[in-house]
């Protein structure tokens, strides 16, 4: 009973450190999906620990080459290198040439569990790199050609293997852009400083996210809501800003900001006369928000 003992400890602890190697990326996470399609191979190593059961020697070698086998399928075969099995082809690789007739853009991110990286580009309509299959991308224009609706997708959301995975995205900067990011679990860096954004709606689940704004519209009209998320919004510094902020939040900077407090709202003194302004709705749950207004 002694060694049974000592063998489900040690299987415990491998797992952990699986795990733990997972977590700070030394392994890829699909070693888990890979576990999935060997573990037949337990009924393996456990008859060899039956028969060998008074040759330790043995049976720890083969709980050895179980893992070593689990770390090698998940990581080279399954797994492999994300982003350059992303690149395969020109299937995910991005460019749709800006048309004349366009004059405004809307862009719909349905990205969970992905690393997203949204910027500007001059040239095209959008381009960008998508390193997963999964993540797909379909442009169509309104009846009048005039407006372009871009939308990118993540069909594999509920996996492992979607660890590692990046989709670069730069949209038009000399259009307007209505932006709707249904982000979930994810992470990135939503930078709009050169986009002429004039609605902005971003939804996330247990995220880590930084958003940039910019000043090239008149009005940015803005929501973000999310869950136990921590989100950084940098705003410059002649943007004038009108931010509602609700929720559970472990914490928060905006009181020690230099902002005015109307009702419900934090508004900058130079609002009225802006050039350019933002209004904000902010929805958290657990999670912390740092607003970051430029000097």
């Amino acid at each position: 009973m002694k060694n049974k003992n000592i063998e489900f400890g040690v299987f415990i602890v491998s797992i952990g450190v699986l795990m733990l190697l997972g977590n700070i990326g030394v392994i890829s996470w699909s070693i888990f999906d890979a576990l999935i399609e060997l573990w037949p191979a337990l009924f393996i190593v456990i008859g060899v620990d039956i028969i060998f059961r008074n040759n330790s020697i043995v049976k720890a070698i083969m709980w050895i080459l179980f893992i070593v086998a689990l770390v090698m399928y998940g990581s080279y075969y399954k797994g492999g290198n994300q982003w350059e099995d992303g690149k395969e082809g020109s299937r995910n690789a991005v460019s749709v040439e800006k048309k004349e007739r366009v004059d405004s853009g809307v862009l719909k991110l349905d990205l969970g569990a992905i690393d997203v990286r949204l910027n500007s580009t001059e040239r095209n309509l959008v381009d960008g790199d998508l390193s997963s299959k999964y993540i797909k991308y379909n442009v169509n224009y309104g009846s009048s050609g005039k407006e372009a609706f871009v939308e990118f997708t993540n069909n594999h959301q509920a996996s492992f293997k979607n660890k590692g995975y990046e989709a670069r995205i730069r949209i038009n900067k000399d259009i307007p852009w209505d932006i709707d990011a249904n982000l979930g679990a994810s992470k990135g860096t939503l930078d709009m400083s050169n986009l002429k954004v004039n609605n902005l709606d971003i939804s996330a689940g247990a995220s880590s996210l930084n958003i940039i704004l910019g000043d090239k519209s008149n009005i940015i009209k803005g929501k973000v809501d999310a869950g136990a998320s921590s989100i950084k919004i940098t705003i410059p510094k002649n943007l004038g800003v009108k931010l509602r902020v609700d929720g559970a939040l472990n914490s928060t900077n905006i009181s020690s900001l230099n902002l005015n407090r109307q009702g419900d709202y934090y508004v900058s003194s130079n609002y009225e006369n802006a050039k350019s302004r933002v209004d904000m709705d902010i929805q958290m749950g657990v999670g912390s928000l740092t607003i970051d207004i430029q000097k």
